[in-house]
């Protein structure tokens, strides 16, 4: 229930810390990053978004977990994620990622690895 403007049962609580979200990089396979990233992909993607959110929302982030990496039928890498936070910010770090989506530096993402990347769509869950 809400009340004076929060939600505080325990329930609302537990449901307002965690954020899922769903991030598509075209022009680039699973492949591609696997063998390029030896596995570290995933890591330095999480601290990528989460310094990235931060910039908008600088308190509130507990952690970025990803949850999967996978492909769709035309090879666009699909990136599923959560974001842990403290329920009394997930409304502002919402926002945040929604900055953060427009402003993500993809070049960043894979400095390590020598691909033009054409399109990034943030898609939220």
């Amino acid at each position: 229930m809400k009340h004076n403007g929060r939600y505080d049962s325990s329930c609302a609580r537990c449901a307002l810390r965690k954020i899922s979200s769903t991030l598509l990089l075209e022009v680039v396979t699973l492949r591609e990053i696997s063998t390029r990233f030896c596995g570290r992909f995933t890591q330095n993607l999480k601290y990528i978004l989460a310094a990235e959110i931060r910039k908008y929302q600088q308190i509130g982030v507990k952690a970025v977990e990803i949850v999967t990496v996978s492909t769709d039928y035309k090879d666009k890498l699909i990136v599923e994620f959560n974001i842990i936070v403290d329920p009394q910010y997930n409304q502002l770090i919402r926002s945040a990622l929604q900055h953060a989506a427009v402003s993500l530096d993809v070049k960043q993402i894979f400095s390590m690895i020598s691909l033009e990347f054409d399109l990034i769509c943030f898609v939220l869950a």
